[in-house]
């Protein structure tokens, strides 16, 4: 074995097991905090399919998979060939990563395994009686053990996992952005590995696509159309931008992210990367950017 091929499997195998160490001796504060609350919706569990979703054993509104909403566990970067969007340079940097990634998963799947053995009661949260199931069936929902271990907070906490709101599922997302904040700052897990960095908006060209957290100054607003654009670049033609739609103005609006307030602004802002005229991610709900004071942080 090559001596840098050796280095990164001794640097993913330290972080496999320090992950699952801190699982162990760690079930976070968050994970506690509904131990004490009646269940609405139990379910007990067949399976674990997919990281990151759960077999029932019984369908719940007529659903047999339930997936943890909120939360990404993995990611895997683009491998397209090269283009005049894909530089080369992010293609090699995206097929280093996928080894990091592989293993952050394994990491995932393994604690799951662990925490939900075959049998387990679980209590599921589907944030109001409108839930519904998604494309391929899976209803999201937040997770709790009976004794009140939240999982989502669990694999977030040992750095496991990143939030990821999406419109089916925005449940607890401050609450969860500070647990993973937790783990970002002590470098839990996949923070230790520079695939999941919080990347800033001078480098996301030379992100892989797929999910990202990108932090910059919103250097202009301007609406084009029905979308509305944050440019951080004097270039939109190859700088980052983030894209809101029409349909979600309202929202933004009422979440205190006015398009024009954002100008000047630090922000943090996570979802799909996409190249399209540079770097770019559409933002369909407000909790998908953060106003943060310091880079980085």
């Amino acid at each position: 074995m090559r001596a840098s091929s050796l280095h990164r499997a001794t640097r993913l195998r330290a972080v496999i097991a320090t992950v699952m160490l801190v699982a162990v001796q760690n079930s976070t504060a968050a994970s506690a905090t509904l131990a004490a609350q009646p269940c609405e919706t139990p379910a007990t569990i067949s399976s674990i399919d997919n990281v990151g979703t759960l077999v029932l054993a019984a369908p719940v509104q007529g659903a047999t998979t339930v997936w943890l909403a909120g939360i990404a566990i993995s990611e895997r970067p683009s491998t397209l060939p090269s283009g005049p969007e894909e530089p080369a340079a992010v293609v090699h940097k995206a097929n280093a990563a996928v080894g990091d990634i592989a293993s952050v998963a394994s990491a995932a799947r393994r604690l799951l395994a662990d925490l939900l053995s075959v049998g387990t009661v679980v209590c599921l949260d589907l944030g109001g009686p409108g839930a519904t199931a998604d494309r391929y069936g899976r209803l999201p929902a937040q997770v709790y053990r009976e004794d009140g271990l939240w999982l989502q907070g669990q694999l977030l906490g040992i750095g496991l996992a990143r939030v990821w709101p999406t419109p089916q599922a925005r449940e607890r997302i401050d609450e969860m952005l500070a647990v993973e904040k937790g783990a970002r700052v002590a470098r839990r897990g996949l923070w230790r590995l520079s695939a999941f960095r919080v990347r800033s908006s001078e480098d996301a060209e030379l992100a892989p696509a797929g999910l990202q957290i990108v932090e910059g100054r919103v250097l202009e607003a301007e609406r084009r159309g029905e979308l509305w654009y944050l440019n951080f670049g004097a270039d939109w033609r190859r700088d980052f931008t983030v894209v809101i739609g029409k349909q979600a103005l309202a929202e933004f609006v009422r979440a205190g992210l006015e398009p024009y307030a954002l100008k000047g602004r630090m922000i943090r802002v996570r979802g799909m990367l996409q190249r399209y005229n540079g770097p770019m991610i559409e933002v369909l709900v407000p909790q998908q950017i953060e106003l943060v004071e310091n880079a980085q942080g």
